[in-house]
């Protein structure tokens, strides 16, 4: 709550707050966090549910509950189950729930999300080629499939690559590389291995990033 507090006063237009993690809370616990979060603050607040990383998956039946909440605006989905996804937008249409996004949490899933509804992706990619990935997002939201997924294809190494070693490591290595100070990660995250670097060099400049 106090860093959400802390944003909104710094200046925020919104909160991206991750699933609490660690201690795994309940499903009705999930819901009372974000509950006490929106009644604590007045900027929109997007969920961001990543299992991979918390190990908390915050299931469909509660993010329709918590999209009735006023000011949650969204969710960051990065569980990459696909049927989820599908489950999840059709319960908020079931639920006539308006005015919240399904927004995807994967830039290798983007594509298929928002054919299946989602309207957009907080991206990884986008920090190192933003022009292309903005293009493919702006192409399948107009329905242009046959842009976005030529472009899905284009960027599709550089999607895997940014996570051969711990995001944000490769991330910040890039911009790097291709002039965009970003300085150095902090332990216990460590230095990209060499092998690594020679792969997401390569990527780089077969998108002629460098």
């Amino acid at each position: 709550m106090g860093l959400v507090q802390y944003a909104e006063n710094a200046g925020a237009d919104a909160a991206l707050v991750i699933t609490p993690y660690y201690n795994k809370p309940q499903q009705h616990g999930l819901y009372e966090h974000y509950k006490m979060l929106e009644e604590s603050t007045n900027v929109p607040i997007i969920v961001y549910n990543v299992p991979s990383r918390t190990g908390t998956d915050i299931d469909v039946e509660t993010i329709v509950k918590v999209a009735k909440l006023d000011k949650i605006v969204a969710i960051k989905e990065a569980n990459p189950d696909m049927d989820k996804v599908s489950a999840t937008i059709k319960g908020l249409q079931d639920q006539d729930v308006k005015n919240f996004m399904v927004i995807s949490g994967n830039d290798n899933l983007t594509l298929p999300m928002i054919s299946m509804g989602a309207m957009g992706v907080i991206s990884v990619v986008a920090n190192v080629d933003p022009a292309r990935m903005s293009q493919m997002v702006n192409a399948a939201l107009e329905g242009d499939f046959v842009k976005a997924s030529k472009l899905h294809y284009e960027l599709y190494d550089l999607m895997k690559v940014l996570f051969i070693e711990s995001n944000p490591v490769p991330t910040k290595d890039s911009l790097n590389m291709i002039g965009r100070p970003a300085g150095h990660v902090r332990m216990p995250l460590a230095p990209m291995k060499d092998e690594s670097t020679v792969k997401l060099t390569k990527v780089l400049k077969d998108l002629k990033l460098v």
